[in-house]
């Protein structure tokens, strides 16, 4: 009788979820294809994502290829599954992205955002109420960055912080304060 189509896939996702390491290596070098696929679907959509967004939204995927694994069945090939998942987290990243058009004024420049202080106070007060309730170092980082103009390595180094760390901490800061921007819209729309 003949094997089943991807049972070599299979043979590999079954071997990953009851431990193997050889199996878990294999499957690590696998999900190296997940920065290519959306590195290539973000520029078929004309590079919607920054290349910070999509460091993030490749770890993302690859947390949700190990979290469901379990799920996969061999109706397909584990390549064309990851894909799946990849083209999936990349239109709801894409989607969030847009869906929050206020916080344009947090990814300005410095004087962009002086200029929208102006323009917009009501806009500029809430951005200034999200910064209050992040914590200090928080604070520090998203003001280096907007307010000063600052680069991210520029900041790592003057915070005496790891890049990934700060990466971490500054985009955790700006959801934060689209979550208060958000809050402050249904408020205000009541």
């Amino acid at each position: 009788m003949p094997e089943p189509p991807y049972s070599e896939d299979l043979g590999l996702a079954q071997g990953v979820l009851r431990g193997d390491e050889a199996a878990q290596r294999l499957f690590g070098d696998r999900l190296t294809c997940v920065d290519r696929i959306l590195a290539a679907r973000n520029a078929r959509i004309g590079r919607q994502l920054d290349r910070h967004e999509l460091e993030d939204l490749a770890q993302e995927v690859r947390a949700t290829v190990w979290r469901k694994l379990a799920d996969y069945r061999p109706i397909a090939a584990l390549s064309s599954w990851i894909y799946g998942i990849c083209e999936f987290q990349l239109r709801n990243a894409v989607r969030r992205k847009h869906r929050r058009p206020q916080v344009a004024a947090l990814d300005a420049a410095p004087e962009a955002v002086a200029r929208e202080a102006v323009e917009q106070p009501a806009l500029y007060g809430r951005v200034h109420a999200g910064l209050e309730r992040l914590d200090v170092l928080d604070q520090q980082i998203v003001r280096l960055k907007h307010f000063d103009g600052l680069t991210l390595e520029q900041i790592a180094t003057s915070l005496d912080l790891k890049l990934n760390t700060l990466k971490s901490r500054y985009f955790r800061a700006l959801k934060r304060m689209r979550e208060t921007l958000d809050e402050t819209n249904l408020e205000a729309d009541e």
